[in-house]
């Protein structure tokens, strides 16, 4: 870190007035006739020999006073001679006492303060006047920019071996800069090959930029001999940075006036900051002095410490209100510090190096433009917006500066838009400012107003700019022009293609009453969606899309828990089928596959059993009875294409890996694991068309097996922990590989990945050490795996891995020594969303980016009461969840994501809390919802009105043969295609078809019978394409129920289809009155007994729906 240890803090014990100076002899005669000769062949003063074509010994007989110089340009050393003076002042004795009627005004240059910068109010903290005697030590510079300590620089070096260290130094005229020898040459490795020179540095702030720097000088006495007579150097700057710093003057002062001088000094000292980078400041008196060196103890204020190396000891005359520079600071010791004394010979050689510069190395002054936050690491620059749409405006403001020493001239910043934090010319460019020309050390704003946003695709971007854009301006350093907003903006898609949202969630109504609610994220558009049970409760749950239908069981007014489907309408929803009677069926187990539900259900019997449905009566089956006369209890349900993975008790009594396609037929044991013993697969988790899961191995350890549908593919993946259990949990698909948690044989729960053979099933990272990191809540978003682990201390903390052991990390410790426990986590895009408990103990709403610097708490809902969020569901750009109000109601709330807005939805229950759970989005494509309600739509057509939404119902539900929904002309081609296997009707005796959704005709038959004749003719197909041709505008409540494949529920029809008058069909069966039952009063104006569509063919349906409902009780099979 620092060059040497030059000086060090003396404490009080230690602080003593005594000392001994050095002692040296004087070179020999012949040594100075020598370098006599030597000299008088030197040309001009000016001219410099090459250093590098001496041999050692001629080096080591250079007098102590020879110039040493080292340029940057050449990287060469040269040396020069000193004068006949010089030569004989450097050989007098120690004890040589120059007169003591030198006064101050013989020799000495005076000094010149520099210009007055303006930063923004408060960069600076105020500084106290400067003091010439007081009783403290070391006292920390407030502002560095106030003189002299405007002149003092802070020295960075690097050597040609890697080391390196910090020194300080004083300007001493426009572009030079007085140190200590050592802070430029270490012996045996020569010459420092590079310096950072950084005037009056304040930590990271650096208000005349960094300084380059020409040549360094040195005498031979500190090169050669690291005689410390001589530890002093000059460093020649590129540019004139004292007309801007101001410099201190320098005087020479007799041996007798440097003994208890009053004296100041200011550097970096090491010790009182981690980098060096504060500058301190201390005055007191010294105690010695020889003719080359003076020294000072601690004891009376003049403390130093490495890195004060070359600090200035000056001298404060303040009736003349100058500053003079009498000696370098340059060790250190026990009892006292030392400088290097500015005698006649150095005094003059400072002029003499001065005035050679001039002409030899002249400065090169430019202008060097930087972007003002990046360089001060300040925060001036603003955007309007943090969220734009394209076409929007916005207006974004950077500021630059000049950190060079002569005006810019007139120059151009062009603003970019950029998906990463690297501003180049090939990002989306959103336009150009010009800006006047700036003076040296001064700033300015550059606002760029957009009246139109580009269209770029929807997402994040970062806003930056390119200062000096056209490349108008000269700079010392073209690469630091670019300046960037350090947090993303959202770009979102135009306000034509957003799509609509509809929430669907379970609430308490204000009656108290658990019901079906909606919202779309506004109060108007939030509320009850459907009361299922009239004054009951019916508790819906367990909320599963497939398709465009929403499944969910609820409770019937009776008491049984059942399935329903919802098309997105009220009058759209509805019981799908009461399977167990009087009892309830409590389906479990949703899963989607293709266009159908699979589900488990309660059996009249009593036995859990798998079924299947597209959402109406007729196709709501059982697969398969499983357990014979045991209970089958099909669970993790798994989907992988069009087939269904479950694990379930076999007739044996074992539970075993089951797959189906859906028929009883092809239902079957994938393969029994274990032999007599219940392997009980659990975990079932796809991995493209394979399924990962953990089971029992027949020595009972439970460990990690892999699949592909058949027996010879399935297969242990590997055991991880011997002959103890492993036990695989939380198996979550990540890319081509599942990635779960599993014990190692010490005991310990770590993170795991697997693509299904024992060499690539490995574990990802022990988190913690010999503790158990017991990773859970695994949550993938797209290209990281968020998830949580438990810290060596035992904290719960979230974490990140992108499936590489060695990018698997702690995110944050959220709440520092509080356990933070992420809870509720959900993809966004690459982020993840969660609850995680502050410090104060409150549990919030957090988001992360997978870094800790994008790891943020979104909003404190309820101030000091603990929301606790959760139900956490994303949809377009928001979070919707429930939370806790200040008083405790747990409510509907939403945050808006781009807009970085909370608002609480709707208070759905006055008083007491709604409690909103289960909560599903959905957003349907181009903006189309799925229907209106009938109310509505009846509403407008009063001469409509004697059509009940229990006959709509019920006609949808007989019409619609294929089960999609809707009555189309796909259910009158399907029952086309079924005469065309029996051209003169199928009967309830015909044989059953392949790849059916009906496990015998008698179902066939319940469904295509539309005429209710027991047979299957081309009358049921014209009863279907009579209901498409009547429904017309003038009768809207039918067309709401019942609707063409992809079109909504506000489509028109031709005026050609309503020509002829409708059919009369029978729509009564006692099924579809009990389904009707279920419509609020508002949606069954009429009621089935009375509805004017009933006629005589009501009964012959109903006893064909009541054998139909025998045979489904009893769970039959052909």
């Amino acid at each position: 870190m620092f060059f040497r240890h030059d000086a060090k803090r003396v404490s009080s014990a230690q602080k003593r007035s005594t000392f001994n100076g050095p002692s040296r002899s004087a070179p020999s005669r012949s040594t100075r006739r020598k370098f006599e000769q030597l000299e008088a062949r030197q040309l001009l003063a000016a001219d410099l020999l090459d250093f590098e074509s001496l041999s050692a010994l001629q080096r080591s007989e250079l007098p102590d006073a020879t110039t040493i110089v080292y340029s940057k340009a050449t990287g060469g050393v040269r040396y020069q001679l000193p004068s006949t003076d010089a030569l004989n002042e450097n050989i007098e004795s120690d004890a040589t006492v120059e007169s003591s009627s030198l006064d101050d005004s013989d020799r000495f240059v005076a000094g010149r303060e520099g210009i007055e910068l303006s930063f923004p109010p408060g960069f600076f903290p105020d500084q106290t006047n400067e003091t010439v005697h007081g009783a403290d030590d070391r006292i920390p510079v407030n502002n560095t920019l106030n003189f002299p300590f405007s002149s003092i620089v802070r020295i960075e070096s690097s050597y040609s071996d890697g080391g390196g260290g910090i020194c300080t130094g004083a300007i001493v005229d426009a572009n030079h800069v007085l140190t200590a020898g050592h802070c430029v040459h270490r012996a045996g490795v020569g010459f420092a090959s590079d310096f950072d020179i950084f005037p009056a540095q304040d930590e990271d702030t650096k208000p005349f930029g960094e300084v380059d720097w020409q040549t360094v000088r040195s005498y031979s006495g500190w090169t050669n001999n690291q005689n410390s007579d001589h530890d002093w150097a000059l460093i020649t700057l590129d540019r004139d940075i004292g007309v801007y710093t101001g410099w201190m003057g320098r005087q020479v002062r007799t041996v007798s006036q440097l003994v208890n001088a009053n004296l100041n000094t200011a550097g970096y000292p090491g010790d009182l900051s981690s980098n060096a980078d504060e500058m301190y400041r201390a005055f007191g008196s010294t105690n010695a002095a020889t003719d080359f060196r003076f020294f000072y103890s601690g004891l009376d204020g003049l403390d130093t410490f490495g890195g004060q190396s070359g600090s200035p000891m000056y001298r404060y005359v303040s009736s003349q209100n100058e500053r003079y520079i009498v000696g370098i600071h340059t060790t250190g010791g026990p009892t006292v510090n030392g400088a290097t004394r500015l005698n006649d010979d150095k005094f003059d050689q400072i002029d003499t190096w001065i005035a050679t510069d001039v002409v030899e190395n002249p400065s090169d002054n430019r202008a060097d433009l930087v972007d003002f936050d990046d360089y001060f690491d300040t925060s001036l620059a603003s955007i309007s917006t943090s969220f734009v749409r394209p076409g929007e405006s916005l207006s974004v403001t950077s500021y630059s500066r000049n950190n060079g020493v002569v005006p810019t001239g007139v120059f151009d910043v062009t603003f970019y838009a950029s998906t990463n934090s690297t501003i180049t010319t090939a990002d989306t460019e959103l336009g150009t400012v010009r800006l006047a020309s700036l003076d040296p050390f001064t700033g300015s704003e550059a606002t760029l107003n957009v009246a139109s946003f580009p269209d770029l695709p929807a997402g994040e971007y970062y806003i930056g700019w390119r200062i000096d854009s056209t490349s108008l301006v000269s700079e010392y350093d073209e690469g630091n022009n670019r300046g960037i907003l350090p947090s993303r903006i959202t770009v979102a898609d135009p306000v034509v293609v957003l799509d609509p949202v509809e929430i669907y969630f379970s609430a308490i109504t204000s009656s108290g009453q658990r019901e079906l609610h909606v919202t779309d994220g506004t109060a108007g558009g939030t509320g009850l969606f459907r009361d299922l049970s009239g004054g009951v409760a019916s508790h819906p749950r367990d909320f599963t899309w497939v398709e465009d239908k929403l499944f969910f069981t609820a409770t019937m007014p009776t008491g049984e828990r059942e399935l329903f489907k919802s098309f997105g309408t009220p009058a759209t929803t509805s019981l799908v089928r009461n399977i167990s009677g009087s009892l309830s069926s409590d389906p479990q187990e949703l899963t989607a596959v293709g266009n159908r539900l699979y589900f488990t259900a309660l059996l009249p019997n009593g036995q859990r059993e798998l079924f299947r449905t597209r959402g109406t009566s007729s196709t709501t089956v059982l697969v398969d009875n499983l357990g014979g006369t045991r209970s089958a209890n099909p669970t993790d349900l798994v989907a992988v294409d069009n087939e269904l993975y479950f694990t379930a008790t076999t007739t044996s009594g074992q539970r075993e890996l089951h797959v189906t396609s859906g028929s009883r037929s092809d239902t079957r044991i994938v393969r029994d694991l274990s032999g007599g013993v219940s392997s009980n697969p659990t975990e079932l988790t796809r991995v493209g068309n394979r399924v990962f899961f953990a089971a029992t191995i027949p020595s009972g350890e439970r460990e990690l097996f892999v699949t592909d549908g058949t027996a010879s593919g399935t297969r242990l993946a590997r055991n991880l922990s011997g002959s103890t259990s492993s036990n695989p949990t939380n198996l979550t698909a990540f890319g081509n590989r599942v990635y779960f948690v599993a014990t190692l044989p010490n005991g310990e729960r770590e993170m795991f990945f697997s693509r299904g053979s024992t060499s690539n099933t490995n574990l990802l990272a022990n988190l913690s050490g010999t503790r158990s990191s017991s990773p859970t809540d695994l949550v993938v978003a797209d290209d990281q795996l968020f998830f949580v682990a438990t810290l060596a201390d035992g904290q719960k903390e979230l974490h990140v891995t992108d499936g590489n052991r060695s990018n698997t990390q702690l995110v944050t410790n959220i709440s520092g020594s509080t356990n933070a426990r992420p809870l509720e986590m959900i993809p966004y895009g690459r982020d993840v969303l969660f609850t995680a408990q502050m410090s104060d103990g409150q549990r919030e709403l957090y988001r992360s980016d997978g870094t800790a610097a994008g790891t943020r708490r979104l909003a404190n809902v309820s101030g000091s009461t603990n929301s606790t969020p959760r139900d956490l569901v994303v949809a377009d750009n928001r979070v919707f969840f429930s939370a806790r109000r200040e008083d405790i109601q747990r409510e509907l709330f939403v945050y808006d994501l781009l807009a970085d807005n909370l608002e609480l939805v709707r208070d759905l229950s006055g008083s007491q809390s709604s409690n909103p759970i289960e909560l599903i989005s959905r957003q349907e494509p181009d903006g189309e919802s799925l229907g209106e309600s009938t109310e509505e739509t009846s509403s407008s057509n009063p001469e409509n009105t004697e059509t009940s939404t229990s006959q709509s119902n019920a006609l949808t539900d007989a019409t619609d043969v294929n089960a999609d929904g809707h009555i189309s002309a796909l259910d009158a081609l399907q029952i086309v295609n079924r005469l065309n296997v029996s051209p003169r009707g199928t009967s309830v005796e015909s044989e059953s078809s392949e790849n059916d959704d009906f496990e015998d005709d008698s179902e066939w038959v319940a469904v295509m019978d539309l005429s209710g004749d027991g047979r299957i003719t081309a009358l049921d197909a014209l009863i279907v394409v009579n209901r498409l041709r009547v429904e017309a505008p003038s009768s809207p409540t039918t067309v709401n129920a019942i609707q063409a494949p992809n079109q909504s529920s506000e489509s028109t029809q031709t005026d050609d289809d309503v020509e002829d008058p409708p059919v009369s069909l029978d729509s009564d069966s006692a099924e579809r009155q009990q389904v009707a039952s279920f419509q609020p009063a508002s949606d069954t104006p009429g009621s089935p007994a009375t509805s004017q569509e009933t006629n005589s063919s009501t009964s012959s349906e109903t006893s064909t729906l009541t054998l139909i409902d025998s045979v489904f009780d009893d769970w039959t099979f052909e």
